[in-house]
């Protein structure tokens, strides 16, 4: 049977591996998801309501977590610094630009440059679904000079073997990914940005570099191991506990 579908493509220059999304992946026919199998259960409860309340600065809107540890950024040294021209600004988006530098600058996320710095990069302006604005930098000249850790990242292959016996799933969203990372202020000049409000640099690692998916990915793997070493040792001890207590009674 001859079928036609129509999706929409994005040509990019350069060597890119072609990714097919989940929804036209579904609708040839390439692969299909049992959702019918699935019990779906949600979390949000009124005792999950209690907890947000009792961990309100876990939970804070104006307070980002951090990553063990702090981030230096290495530089190629015989790359020279490039100080990129200021982007013009809509006047119609500036206002919302301002409130979402103020709320950023609050959260820790950047702050205020007020002295010379050799890298001054462009910054992007993306609007979000819901009105507000999403404040990008644009460090394509950076980019050329950092030294990236070729960290191995996992693919699908690697994990799908571990959950062949788990019938509980959970999602998280880690909101803000990249700026639970503290950089060093060495390198957060290097992260310099010019608006219309003036110049600012990132505290946190910044989306758009080269690095940051690398380093980002490191930390939690890190992160993660410290809190299964820590869940298998209790849940061994548990058992310990348990079988003493069994044999005990008998």
């Amino acid at each position: 049977m001859k079928r036609e579908y129509e999706t929409e493509f994005v040509v990019l220059k350069g060597d890119c591996q072609p990714v097919l999304g989940a929804k036209t992946a579904v609708e040839l026919g390439l692969i299909d998801i049992n959702t019918n199998k699935f019990d779906r259960v949600s979390l949000v409860t009124k005792k999950g309501e209690n907890l947000v309340k009792e961990f309100h600065d876990v939970f804070s809107e104006d307070k980002i977590g951090t990553l063990p540890g702090v981030q230096h950024l290495k530089t190629d040294e015989q790359v020279l610094p490039v100080i990129q021209p200021s982007r013009r600004i809509p006047i119609s988006v500036r206002s919302r630009l301002k409130v979402e530098l103020q709320k950023m600058e609050k959260q820790g996320v950047i702050a205020k440059v007020d002295k010379p710095t050799p890298w001054v990069n462009q910054v992007v302006i993306c609007p979000k679904k819901n009105g507000e604005l999403r404040v990008c930098l644009d460090p394509r000249e950076l980019n050329k000079a950092l030294k990236r850790e070729h960290y191995v990242m996992p693919i699908l292959d690697d994990v799908l073997h571990k959950l062949s016996h788990s019938t509980v799933f959970t999602k998280l969203d880690l909101k803000s990914e990249y700026w639970h990372v503290t950089i060093v202020e060495e390198s957060s000049y290097l992260t310099t940005f010019q608006t219309c409000f003036g110049r600012y640099r990132y505290l946190r690692l910044p989306f758009g570099l080269n690095v940051s998916a690398e380093i980002f990915q490191k930390k939690v793997f890190a992160t993660l191991e410290i809190w299964t070493a820590l869940l298998s040792s209790l849940m061994t001890l548990s058992f310990m506990v348990l079988q003493r207590k069994s044999m005990t009674t008998t």
